[in-house]
């Protein structure tokens, strides 16, 4: 019994070996348990904060070794500890990683020769100190053609915001009052988290000559809310409603306006997906195409790894067949590291540089994907080995647990079965001079 105990009691010390705190290092406010795990002040510190933070008062402290954080900065003097923003917590909102906490690591010499890490997380308070910003400060849109009722501008332009104030998390669109366009919202896109997006639709038809000015405005959520505007043009040159087709006698005859009939290039789709294979093939899931505007003069840009993949307008370019082919394999840290790849798509027209059209693709990567080559296989059978020997671990520490904890159990109900039957005999000893004694005064005894 006594050796299950020592056990148990030597593996409880070493736990706290190793994740207590073993130190008589003293911060005014921070407790044992704070010094183990880690420390979070309950109060914030505003985004636009520059200095002194906070000041501790210390004991038994003879120096801080070292400190580490991306935008704090602690000092150690005079037994006190405070902690400062730096030069870089000016760039936070713009490095933002996600969370709203900020963490400062620091060792300290204790006097008791030991050494101690304090972990500590400060919390930021956004003060929406941003405006925010569209993605164009003049939005002009020109058509040579009558727009029809419900037409969506923004296929040709987009128009977006961002806002780099990160508890902000929707942006509102609005147009003066006026009898021609109304927006609608589209907020975040499925690839482009940072920026929220919206559509201008015509409310009535709307035939040349026209041409009118309206002002955007972009609203974020803060408190107080701020905002920006943007100029938007829209200009309709012609009132054929016939010119769309561009296939009159009049263009035939070079007695119409070809160059106004011509069209900016609008993808059939706002996002197209694709899967990788293990046999590095790309696979469409919908052929990308130009819908309306595919000319001989047509130009497609790609942005995102030109390296790996090629995006072409196949010939003849009217028919607004787009091609992806792969170039040469995915190297495999993108394919251990990445789920996702996005290849933004634009299609350019001569007259319409400034109104391209565009799309994106996004390329699905293979989860869990076997490679022929040796290297790989090597990797992933040691992965798996490694996975498979911390699962026997797991499952052998917790067999040992709960072989330890029946013994124990036994051996706590064996010692009360024995202290008391111990108890039950000397109890009944205690008696036996009693019982004598009654037995010499009760006459009617005889032996």
């Amino acid at each position: 019994m006594k050796i299950f105990v020592l056990l148990i009691l030597l593996l409880i010390n070493i736990n706290a070996i190793k994740g207590g705190y073993n130190s008589n290092c003293e911060i005014e406010g921070v407790s044992r348990y704070d010094w183990s795990y880690r420390y979070t002040r309950s109060e914030y510190v505003d985004d636009v904060h520059d200095g002194l933070i906070v000041t501790y008062k210390t004991a038994h402290i003879l120096e801080m070794t070292k400190q580490f954080s991306p935008y704090l900065t602690a000092v150690f003097e005079n037994e006190m500890l405070s902690i400062y923003t730096n030069e870089k917590f000016k760039t936070f909102e713009d490095e933002y990683p996600g969370t709203n906490e900020i963490s400062l690591k620091m060792t300290f010499n204790c006097a008791d020769n030991t050494s101690e890490e304090l972990h500590m997380i400060q919390k930021v308070r956004d003060t929406n100190n941003h405006d925010p910003v569209l993605n164009q400060e003049l939005y002009e849109y020109s058509f040579g053609m009558p727009l029809p009722e419900d037409y969506d501008l923004t296929k040709f332009l987009t128009i977006s915001a961002n806002d780099t104030d990160f508890s902000n998390n929707y942006i509102y669109f609005t147009i003066g009052y006026n009898q021609d366009l109304v927006v609608t919202y589209k907020g975040r896109s499925d690839y482009d988290g940072d920026n929220y997006y919206t559509s201008f639709k015509t409310l009535k038809e709307i035939r040349g000559p026209f041409k009118e000015e309206y002002t955007l405005t972009a609203i974020d959520g803060g408190e107080p809310a701020r905002n920006t505007t943007a100029r938007l043009i829209l200009t309709v040159t012609s009132n054929d409603s016939n010119g769309e087709d561009g296939n009159n006698e009049s263009n035939e005859n070079g007695n119409g306006s070809g160059e106004n009939l011509s069209h900016p290039p609008v993808f059939a789709q706002h996002l197209y997906l694709a899967n990788y294979t293990s046999y590095h093939e790309l696979r469409l899931e919908n052929a990308i195409t130009i819908k309306y505007g595919a000319e001989e003069s047509t130009t497609i840009k790609q942005s995102g790894y030109q390296e790996y993949f090629e995006v072409i307008l196949k010939e003849p370019k009217k028919a607004g067949q787009v091609h992806v082919r792969t170039l040469k394999p995915l190297p495999r840290y993108i394919l251990d590291t990445t789920q996702l790849l996005i290849i933004e798509i634009e299609a350019e027209n001569e007259g319409f540089r400034h109104m391209p059209g565009r799309t994106a693709l996004i390329v699905r990567l293979p989860s869990g994907q076997q490679s022929s080559s040796n290297d790989t296989s090597q990797n992933c059978n040691i992965s798996h080995s490694i996975h498979f020997q911390n699962s026997n671990n797991v499952v052998l520490v917790i067999f040992f647990v709960s072989i330890v904890f029946i013994i124990v159990i036994a051996n706590v109900i064996v010692l009360t079965w024995y202290y008391q039957r111990r108890n039950s005999i000397q109890a009944s000893f205690n008696n036996v001079p009693t019982m004598v004694e009654e037995v010499k005064q009760d006459k009617s005894f005889r032996i």
